[in-house]
């Protein structure tokens, strides 16, 4: 760039970067931008965030969209938009279609007992497949992370060799 701030091939030594925002910080900064506006609501009433959350959310459900230029309210729909149908999609294949996965490996693995290397092979890939798609499916179920947590006491990092270690186990032992 040169010093008139136009682009140029010569190496003048001003940066030029073009910065492009990523989708998460556009929906990263709506959350905020509601949070911000239920702590207004909250604190026009002269209360805390939690005893005056529901005028906090009465207000930003009136002023989510006053006062704010047309650019930037196109873009907290869209953000809107998109985090709703991340959380849709997330229930709807995280949930429902682990769900009906695991069942099913269940009732194949008990009706298909390993007479055989190729069967046990077979069962084991199968549970291991429907271990791993629980693992990536359920990494941001912050019902189970928060209520776990109050039940199971082991470190992450434990827990996490653990169950490595019985899966591998578990596969090459055949049962």
């Amino acid at each position: 760039m040169d010093s008139n701030g136009k682009r140029t091939h010569i190496n003048t030594g001003i940066a030029y970067i073009v910065w492009k925002g990523r989708f998460e910080e556009g929906i990263l900064l709506t959350l905020n931008h509601i949070r911000e506006l239920i702590q207004l609501g909250a604190q026009e009433y002269d209360k805390g965030l939690i005893q005056g959350l529901p005028e906090g959310i009465r207000y930003m459900k009136k002023n989510m969209f006053k006062e704010v230029p047309e650019e930037l309210r196109d873009a907290y729909i869209h953000n809107l938009k998109a985090l709703s149908y991340d959380l849709f999609v997330w229930l709807i294949v995280g949930q429902l279609a682990f769900r009906s996965l695991q069942q099913q490996a269940k009732s194949y693995i008990n009706e298909n007992e390993a007479d055989n290397l190729a069967q046990a092979i077979t069962n084991n890939s199968l549970s291991l497949g429907a271990s791993l798609l629980k693992t990536s499916v359920m990494d941001f179920n912050f019902l189970e992370s928060i209520g776990g947590r109050g039940i199971d006491w082991t470190p992450f990092s434990i827990s996490m060799m653990t169950n490595t270690y019985n899966n591998w186990r578990n596969f090459l032992t055949g049962s």
